[in-house]
């Protein structure tokens, strides 16, 4: 596939890549990250708390692979431009380490919430200049678009780690489920979404999106051809289980999910702690 053919893909395709975790050259898991613009040209990458450190949020004693395994680096595979004459589209291989040599975390966690804030971020600085990739926050920037309760939104991620074109996400389709302006605290920055979601899909970007038109804050119409709006980050299905019923059953059942939204993603880029250190509990 030629380079000019790039310019025909959707570009927040392009601020989503897949992410496995790996314990050394073990494979644990896979998720799903996005990039997000910082200034100078810089880059980070968003996903879930419980993906970098591999523990379940809610209870981090509890680690997410049956080994006792938590990861150490992952792998994500963005899209790069070869500099021949093709100039063919790949997806490459990119690894990066999630603690330093000390075993202290080189990503960051919400300075208030911790890990009850499913949210995490790592700095790349400017190594993902070589690669077509976009800031997310830079593409879904509609920001004066309007979100409301029944709002059709996209989870874009990794259904069972599945991709179908050159490592882009897959586009699932949800319903905002609860009041998104409103919350109570123990809510931290949480909506319900009505969605069919599965494993791989941790870290999704959930954005809305309007093919000709929007309301925006005020109650205008804004016409603007594929707008979006990053609404928050995807992280998982609420305990809901009867309990009298297996917990297997009763969750996929539901189809409801929590996100994050995206304001907490910009409180751990700007006033962010340092996550725990290898192998320690919050």
């Amino acid at each position: 596939m030629s380079s000019a053919a790039i310019r025909q893909i959707e570009p927040i395709q392009l601020s989503v890549c897949r992410i496995t975790t790996f314990h050394d050259t073990t494979a644990l898991l896979h998720a799903t990250g996005f990039f997000y613009g910082l200034p100078a040209g810089r880059m980070a990458l968003v996903t879930n708390w419980h993906v970098f450190s591999g523990r379940r949020a809610d209870n981090p004693a509890f680690t997410l692979d049956g080994s006792g395994a938590i990861p150490n680096r992952i792998v994500i595979r963005p899209i790069t431009v070869t500099q021949n004459s093709n100039g063919q589209i790949l997806s490459q291989e990119v690894t990066i380490g999630l603690y330093d040599v000390n075993g202290r975390a080189d990503w960051l966690q919400h300075s208030t919430h911790g890990h009850l804030a499913d949210v995490a971020v790592i700095g790349l600085g400017d190594m993902m200049s070589p690669y077509q990739i976009e800031g997310i926050n830079n593409v879904a920037n509609a920001y004066d678009m309007s979100i409301a309760l029944g709002d059709h939104v996209f989870i874009l991620g990794y259904p069972h780690g599945f991709s179908y074109f050159i490592d882009t996400p897959i586009w699932k389709h949800g319903v905002i489920a609860s009041e998104p302006q409103l919350e109570t605290v123990d809510a931290r920055g949480r909506i319900v979404i009505d969605a069919t979601t599965r494993s791989g899909m941790s870290g999704s970007p959930v954005i809305k999106r309007s093919e000709i038109g929007y309301v925006n804050l005020d109650g205008s119409v804004v016409t603007r051809p594929r707008a979006a709006r990053l609404i928050g980050v995807y992280a998982s299905r609420p305990a809901l289980a009867d309990p009298n019923e297996d917990v297997s059953q009763a969750l996929p059942a539901a189809e409801i999910g929590f996100v994050y939204k995206s304001g907490l993603i910009e409180d751990v880029i700007v006033r962010g702690v340092r996550a725990p250190d290898y192998g320690t509990l919050p």
